[in-house]
């Protein structure tokens, strides 16, 4: 058997390196497309009790991180970008509007006239919450207060069940604020009289809370979309 020269044998393993990457890198790129679809099924689903509680904007979230899976896994890498980009750039601004807007309510609620009320339910109510992940996972049981009331607005009678513009911090304390069947005064929009409030003003961290992660999530965005554009500008001019 012939021997290889120092350089004959770099170019022999030169060319074993590439027919193995030739040979496995489609491989890798099935796996991971593959592995991108079974996260986007788990996101989407794990969503869906975040829904059916009170924590939506968790499950909003997860919902979107589950979609730009959902974006990997079944587009090609191009489409992938854009649609990731548009999604998280779309969530985003929602996010931030809808924590500015929310905001913006809870101070004009203020101003707003007052009707007559009456309280028809007023109880508490369990829910079981996971938080944590991994191995300091678990399930909690949260008390959140459920108050109705009716009230009436010129010869029309409505109905509604917001405390507050955000959380109530204690729920015992607020369902025995707000017994049922007490006479109270409720805080209606007069360009709008079906929505109305208990509690004017109300806590502004959930609306923080909701223009935070419009922030990051438009920043996710805005990164991804950049990221797209330098490296088709870079194949483009190769």
């Amino acid at each position: 058997m012939k021997r290889m020269s120092q350089e004959e044998a770099a170019e022999a393993f030169d060319d074993f390196a590439q027919k193995a990457v030739n040979t496995v890198a489609p491989k890798i790129s099935t796996a991971k497309r593959w592995l991108k679809r079974i996260l986007a099924v788990f996101l989407i689903l794990l969503s869906i009790p975040f829904f059916l509680s009170s924590a939506k904007v968790f499950g909003l979230v997860i919902l979107v991180f589950g979609l730009y899976l959902a974006a990997g896994g079944f587009l090609s890498y191009k489409l992938e970008k854009i649609a990731g980009g548009l999604l998280f750039v779309v969530a985003g601004i929602a996010f931030a509007c809808f924590g500015y807007t929310s905001y913006q309510k809870g101070l004009e609620s203020k101003n707003w006239p007052v009707a007559k009320g009456s309280v028809t339910q007023s109880e508490i109510e369990k829910r079981t919450e996971t938080t944590g992940s991994g191995t300091s996972r678990r399930k909690v049981v949260k008390s959140y207060p459920v108050v109705k009331y009716t009230y009436s607005v010129g010869n029309r009678d409505y109905q509604s069940g917001r405390i507050t513009f955000g959380q109530s911090k204690d729920a015992h304390h607020t369902v025995a604020r707000y017994p049922k069947g007490k006479n109270i005064q409720v805080y209606y929009n007069p360009e709008n009289p079906a929505e109305a409030v208990l509690e004017p003003g109300g806590d502004a961290t959930l609306s923080i809370v909701f223009i935070g992660l419009g922030a990051v999530l438009l920043v996710i965005g805005l990164v991804t979309a950049s990221k797209f554009r330098k490296m088709s500008k870079a194949l483009s001019q190769a």
